[in-house]
């Protein structure tokens, strides 16, 4: 069981912290649940049972790996670009939903690289992807705000600025 100001990743809500914890009667039982305060939306607070078996929910990275994702996402391996733009779909939504933060990094960098592709190019970047890329964004950027204590408008401004400046640098 996590602790009373832990900080979670929570599903696709994203970095959460654990504003406290209490036994709710549902059924006619008694259940302990979490409550969670997803960052940047002091407002919300989602309640999740604690032995919820539907939803993901886990510890997140330490501040060493945060920063090593952090300060290496512009080197990172892109993802397998599919093609189909369904199966790609697919793909990436698994990553979302089961995905490692390095995969999400990896995702958020292969989507922001095609979108900047797109613009060179002048093609549009698909209204799916777009979808898929803000949802990669706002789960890894919640918690590289976390684990590295960060603010996420400078995460999200760093990251497209390292990632602006490879694609420059290559010359695509």
């Amino acid at each position: 069981m996590f602790e009373k100001g832990e900080y979670v990743m929570y599903s696709c809500h994203g970095c959460c912290i654990i504003a406290d914890y209490s036994e709710v009667e549902m059924d006619g039982a008694m259940k302990m649940y979490y409550h969670l305060t997803p960052i940047g939306e002091n407002r919300t607070v989602i309640m999740t049972p604690v032995d919820n078996q539907k939803v993901r929910i886990r510890k997140i990275i330490s501040g060493e790996e945060g920063k090593k994702i952090f300060g290496a996402i512009q080197e990172l391996e892109d993802l397998e670009w599919i093609d189909n733009r369904t199966q790609r779909s697919q793909n990436f939504k698994n990553v979302i939903r089961e995905g490692s933060t390095q995969e999400l990094a990896q995702l958020v960098k292969t989507l922001l690289w095609k979108k900047m592709e797109s613009r060179l190019e002048k093609q549009k970047f698909t209204v799916a992807d777009t979808n898929v890329l803000r949802d990669a964004e706002k789960l890894l950027y919640s918690e590289l705000s976390a684990s590295i204590q960060m603010d996420l408008g400078q995460i999200k401004e760093q990251i497209n600025k390292k990632l602006q400046e490879k694609f420059e640098t290559l010359g695509v």
